[in-house]
């Protein structure tokens, strides 16, 4: 998935192509937006947000929509790392519907992730939900094994929040067969451990150690190699 920085790379190499920003806006555009990112990365969130709304700005006047949503996009990150997960979201929602028109899946999958987490954070399990699901329908367009088993984890997580344990369990389990058939280490072993929490809760004392076992061993057997 595209980092922050790819999305930096993509919107300065739109900016520096665009034929149709006039000269002084295509500069004044490329000035606002890596001013923004120095800011972003030194934490001065708050300053990046009024560098990258200037951006927004300009993107809206010419009428960009693809700068104009990465803007979107990156003044939502801003928010989100101020623990503003309200604005973050409403940032995030204006981006996607924009990413959507331009039906770049890549894009969507980096927008829709960002906007379960933040609906994780307000704990609005439904919208987290809904996201996951579009990221789910997205990693089997894109053939993505991986991404898919992840996915599979995180909704088992919103269930496990939910109180929904079966559920919960059995997105683990979908989980664990994907990761096992491409052997992700590290996602079997996260997946075993919240299984046997879940185990852990039922009160099946006996299976929770033997899953965390389990776990364990898998970790350490990879350490060794």
């Amino acid at each position: 998935m595209k980092t922050f920085k790819g999305f930096i790379c993509i919107l300065s190499l739109i900016i520096i192509s665009s034929n149709i920003l006039l000269p002084q806006a295509k500069e004044d555009a490329f000035f606002y937006h890596q001013e923004g990112v120095k800011l972003f990365n030194q934490g001065k969130y708050e300053s990046a947000i009024t560098s990258f709304s200037k951006v927004l700005e300009i993107s809206q006047k010419q009428y960009l929509r693809e700068i104009e949503s990465i803007s979107l996009n990156n003044i939502g990150l801003c928010y989100k790392n101020l623990n503003k997960f309200e604005m973050a979201a409403q940032f995030y929602n204006q981006s996607l519907r924009i990413k959507k028109i331009f039906d770049n899946k890549s894009e969507i999958l980096v927008v829709q992730s960002h906007l379960a987490i933040v609906y994780e954070k307000l704990k609005y399990f439904d919208r987290a939900l809904e996201s996951y699901q579009e990221i789910l329908k997205i990693s089997e367009i894109l053939k993505d094994l991986k991404l898919k088993a992840k996915t599979l984890n995180n909704i088992g997580n919103i269930y496990y929040y939910m109180h929904e344990i079966k559920k919960a369990r059995d997105y683990y389990n979908k989980s664990m067969e994907i990761s096992t058939s491409i052997y992700d280490v590290a996602l079997i072993a996260e997946t075993l451990r919240k299984i046997g929490q879940i185990y852990n809760d039922l009160d099946d004392k006996k299976e929770a150690i033997r899953i965390f076992n389990q776990a364990y061993e898998l970790e350490k057997g990879e350490n060794k190699q």
